[in-house]
């Protein structure tokens, strides 16, 4: 690495193939939990060979191999009959990819599984067993699930979403109050000013299917209040497109609200691409990137509220009788996440710095099975 390199957004924030020093001198702080996970496995053993058969879910886990900077598809499990499965598995293997191939230093062979479900240890055959895998999220109990980073990263197929990159661009663009139709004005709109965010509409901001006591909670305390424009709706209804509002164009508000799904929720990392504040709930999943944030003090980049949301309204109508606090967390919001560890560059940081710690707590994988064939499929085969 240069002596007087640093990461610079517009620059870097694309940059899949980032050296391994150059990725710790951007994200010093990103790896928590695969620190966390190292740590675990130095304590009560090694990985086996034994712990990557997928026993122990009938869908929507895949096995897999990086050997020699080519990835293979091992096994796959009950991914390909479920749409929303196999698009979320072959967005993983194609992240994955994208960080093996964009990078020219070495890397080690390992052999590995991961699960697609909003939550690993979902319907497990076994309710006693505790599989080592990636996945999305875990609960801080969940020792052997290692955190992966989510489908979105490459692109979230429904409609109201897209490709993260073209996310990102439409939100910068969300927030130069324009629209680009060319590639030069794409360009050209990075240069942009932005918008201030005292000339965003003042309220909070959320959108969702009310599928948790947690949202109808929401829905029911602060649904239709001056300062909210808080709306459920359901995905299966004739009118949900005329109630629904696209990822990128919740940055005209100035607070983006968060709520946990059925595990955790992928809309947090969109929603910290704004430069809004987020205000968050206690939060009960963990994603990788949660370690950054910050609730209080100097380097505040959030506003946390209770769990069930009963102190919103407080928070909210605080901040908004204080616009320059709010205004500063916005831009630490900006500053750590959309600017630095929710790039494109720092997923692929992210997915090497797994594989190195994964390789260092398991096995050294076959290339060939028994019989002296290659095992499994070349990933360009398999998709």
């Amino acid at each position: 690495m240069p002596p007087d390199w640093s990461f610079i957004t517009v620059r870097d924030s694309r940059n899949y193939g980032l050296s391994e020093a150059q990725c710790d001198a951007a994200f010093p702080r990103l790896w928590s939990d695969i620190e966390r996970g190292l740590a675990y496995r130095k304590e009560v053993g090694n990985i086996t060979v034994e712990d990557m058969e997928l026993n122990w879910r009938q869908e929507a886990v895949v096995r897999a191999m990086i050997y020699d900077h080519q990835l293979y598809v091992l096994d796959v499990k009950g991914c390909s009959p479920r749409r929303d499965l196999r698009e979320r598995a072959l967005a993983v293997l194609l992240s994955i990819n994208r960080a093996v191939t964009s990078y020219t230093g070495p890397l080690p062979n390992i052999e590995f599984t991961f699960c697609v479900d909003d939550w690993a240890y979902h319907s497990l055959l076994d309710e006693n067993s505790k599989p080592v895998t990636w996945g999305f999220t875990r609960l801080p109990d969940w020792d052997d699930v290692w955190i992966m980073p989510d489908f979105g990263y490459w692109s979230w197929p429904a409609e109201p979403v897209g490709e993260y990159s073209q996310v990102r661009t439409g939100m910068r663009l969300q927030e130069a109050g324009r629209r680009a139709t060319t590639d030069e004005e794409l360009q050209h709109s990075r240069k942009k000013t932005l918008r201030s965010f005292r000339d965003k509409k003042p309220k909070v901001v959320w959108r969702g299917a009310l599928i948790t006591e947690q949202r109808q909670r929401l829905i029911d305390l602060w649904e239709n209040k001056p300062w909210s424009d808080i709306h459920g709706f359901d995905w299966g209804a004739p009118d949900h497109k005329s109630k629904y509002v696209k990822m990128m164009d919740h940055c005209q508000w100035q607070y983006v609200l968060h709520t946990e799904g059925n595990s955790y929720s992928g809309r947090l990392k969109y929603l910290q691409n704004c430069h809004s504040v987020p205000v968050i709930p206690e939060l009960m999943w963990q994603e990788a990137h949660h370690g950054l944030l910050v609730s209080s003090g100097d380097s505040q980049n959030y506003v946390q509220v209770r769990a069930d949301y009963e102190d919103l309204g407080e928070k909210i109508e605080y901040y908004l009788a204080n616009p320059i606090e709010a205004e500063r967390i916005a831009d630490n919001n900006v500053r750590t996440f959309r600017d630095r560890y929710l790039t494109p560059a720092a997923q692929a940081c992210y997915w090497r710095k797994l594989i190195r710690a994964w390789r260092e707590i398991s096995f050294e994988p076959e290339l060939l099975d028994e019989e002296g064939n290659m095992r499994g499929m070349p990933f360009e085969t398999y998709v």
